[in-house]
């Protein structure tokens, strides 16, 4: 059953269909999108200068990896709460059996490759978060 109004929002038996709420999540991933964007460079910059320093050590780097994944996650939890967000970006696996240093290395690749899966989907973990609000 739909029943219209004359403001152009439909309310459906099965529930409610908003406009302006699809547009204001729309606005809200548009604001987001440079943010998320400058996560994804700053983990790129911080695997690169790991790859290219010649005297490469795990006690050298893995501080700053965990700054990163934290900041990245505490970022996530706090625009996109209950959202699932954090954890897509955070469930990655290291390749296993190259030491430790190289083993977070391919984790810090794959949180980078879900947080830009996350940037794919960005209405979807919006609209949950919204959802549980």
């Amino acid at each position: 059953m739909v029943v219209g109004n004359c403001s152009g929002n439909v309310s459906r038996a099965s529930g409610v269909r908003r406009p302006h709420r699809r547009i204001a999540l729309v606005r809200r991933s548009i604001d987001l999108i440079p943010e998320l964007e400058g996560w994804l460079k700053d983990g790129e910059t911080l695997e690169y200068r790991i790859r290219d320093d010649l005297e490469q050590t795990y006690e050298k780097y893995i501080g700053e990896i965990d700054i990163w994944r934290n900041q990245v996650v505490r970022f996530l939890d706090r625009l996109m709460p209950q959202s699932g967000a954090s954890i897509r970006f955070s469930v990655a696996d290291g390749d296993y059996g190259v030491g430790p240093l190289l083993w977070e290395m391919t984790r810090l690749r794959r949180q980078r490759a879900n947080l830009a899966a996350l940037l794919d989907q960005l209405e979807v973990y919006l609209r949950r978060s919204y959802l549980q609000k």
